[in-house]
């Protein structure tokens, strides 16, 4: 038995006003386990047709609670703070989800002293506060001042929260609270004109001030790219006062990792970041990258020559990795930069256009179709949009692709699939597995390298196991092994973390059952690829019953 929370709404939505709920939250379920993110346990109508969502009941009650009855957090926790919510909101942002009202009321506190942001998107479909230009949802002093100037929220507006937050938590209140007997129209005002108070003036360090004062810049370009950036400017901070650093549990993409690079002390911090820099959102490479010489050179030229290029493949072959790093090679040549848009978790075609939509920036405007929106926004941009992993959802991608580069000059798409989209102009490359030995040949020492798949297995080997080398003795047995696996990436470099355990030629005498040897790799990595036989389950739900 467990004591649970159930909150239901009271006000009257319209039918758009309540699909949006259902399915927010349900894809909130989606973040289900995250440790900063209150885990919805049922989401529901009641016999009266109210919608309401059920939580876990949470006995040591809100931030707001907390610092109105202890004051002011201490610096350590004020950061810790920031770096786990910022986890949070960026989690939600790659599903395409809008928090909309980031503050401390809604940042509830486990019995663990853990935070846990609640009531996603909430206060979108309740209604909010009028102001001139009509309703605002959110809280007042919460609220960035495009949105209450008029402007949809947008990610950016998020992030403003984000440090509004922090401000309320290092100096007991909200940056602009609500003064006694002023109207909320005048607090409005305040907020949208005054400067912002110095945090120095409550003897926060300088380093700090300034890094919420730029969260909470009323220029949406002086601000982080997006909460994960904001989140690592904390880490930072969190270094440099000699403080431990925390980590941001996110919701990974494909080449991403749960773990944070360390932070380096004294990096220095651009005010305000450069378009092109705040046009990407693709992962950092955490590991090098092997071979491919050919693959990346094609695929450049047939993103030159095409609008629309799918790079397509079996599992594991490192279609993923590919596509990250040709969209890392090019995006100087778009001015808008390169967008990432990971696919596995979507089911269907209105979540994907929130995701797409969210990934390049398209503000929510509620009263309009998403999908009329997006493609409004894409008209005049010039962008490389990378849609990674379509292959459960293809007609879905064509369906939406289709359109979009008829009416969208400057756009081009990569995507990456167990199948090509199968509409007109798409270039397709096919991606193969990596060079592997001739088995009927006794590899030398020295030719080995040559061959990518060895030279895969002997880094990653070296990273598992620091001094591994190939020598005479176990280069056959390596040789082996890269020929078994078939060249694959992915389970080369499972087998390769083996070696923590075992030897070269231990791994290929086991290699009479792949799936029972190759059963854990990185678990940053997505599920589906953190085992071989995860990779082949999510093959086998991709197959039609006859199929499979």
């Amino acid at each position: 038995d467990r004591t649970v929370a159930v909150k239901v709404l009271t006000v009257e939505l319209d039918e758009e006003n309540r699909a949006r709920f259902f399915r927010e939250q349900r894809a909130m379920g989606r973040l289900t386990g995250h440790p900063n993110i209150v885990n919805i346990l049922q989401v529901g109508a009641t016999d009266s047709g109210r919608p309401f969502i059920v939580m876990p009941f949470h006995s040591q009650d809100s931030l707001d609670a907390r610092i109105r009855r202890d004051g002011p957090l201490p610096l350590d926790q004020a950061l810790r703070l920031g770096v786990k919510m910022a986890g949070a909101v960026e989690s939600a942002h790659r599903l395409g989800i809008l928090h909309r009202d980031v503050k401390p009321a809604n940042i509830l506190l486990t019995d663990y002293g853990e935070p846990e942001l609640t009531d996603f998107g909430i206060a979108h479909i309740t209604g909010g506060f009028e102001t001139a230009t009509g309703a605002v949802t959110g809280s007042p002093a919460y609220t960035a001042p495009e949105v209450l100037a008029g402007d949809s929220p947008s990610p950016a507006a998020d992030v403003y929260g984000l440090g509004a937050v922090l401000f309320s938590a290092l100096t007991g209140h909200a940056a602009f609270e609500r003064r006694s007997g002023e109207q909320v129209v005048a607090q409005f005002l305040r907020i949208t004109t005054q400067e912002l108070p110095d945090l120095r003036d409550h003897g926060i360090p300088d380093d700090v001030s300034d890094t919420i004062a730029r969260a909470m810049s009323r220029t949406l370009g002086q601000r982080p790219a997006t909460a994960a950036a904001f989140g690592e400017e904390l880490r930072r901070l969190e270094l440099d006062h000699g403080f431990p650093v925390d980590e941001m549990a996110l919701h990974t993409a494909p080449g991403a990792t749960s773990e944070h690079p360390q932070p380096v002390p004294g990096r220095s911090r651009s005010a305000s970041p450069s378009p092109r820099s705040a046009g990407r959102n693709l992962p950092l490479e955490l590991t090098s990258f092997v071979g491919r010489r050919h693959e990346l050179t094609e695929t450049k030229n047939l993103l030159t020559g095409s609008r629309l290029v799918t790079l397509t493949g079996i599992g594991g072959v490192g279609k993923t990795r590919l596509a990250m790093r040709v969209a890392a090679g090019v995006q100087r040549e778009y001015a808008d930069g390169v967008r990432l848009v990971e696919l596995s978790e979507l089911r269907d075609e209105i979540s994907l256009v929130d995701a797409i939509a969210a990934a390049v920036g398209v503000q929510d405007q509620s009263a309009r179709p998403v999908r009329d929106v997006l493609s409004e926004f894409l008209i005049t941009r010039e962008l490389l949009v990378v849609l990674d992993n379509c292959e459960h959802m293809v007609e879905a991608v064509a369906e939406l692709a289709d359109p979009l580069l008829h009416t969208c000059p400057g756009l081009r798409i990569l995507t990456t699939s167990r199948e090509p989209l199968g509409i007109g102009g798409e270039a397709v490359l096919r991606v193969p597995p990596l060079g592997v030995p001739d088995p009927e040949r006794t590899p030398s020492l020295r030719g080995l390298p040559k061959y990518d798949a060895v030279s895969l297995f002997a880094e990653r080997a070296a990273a598992a196991v620091p001094g591994f080398a190939l020598t005479e003795d176990n280069a056959a047995a390596v040789a082996g092994i890269c020929h078994r696996l078939d060249g694959l990436p992915l389970p080369i470099e499972l087998a390769a973390a083996r070696l923590r355990a075992m030897s070269p030629e231990q791994i290929l005498e086991r290699l009479t059952d792949r799936y029972a040897l190759l059963t854990r790799g990185s678990r940053g990595a997505p599920s589906r690829q953190q085992t071989l036989r995860l990779s082949v389950d999510w093959s086998f739900e991709l197959c039609t019953a006859g199929e499979q």
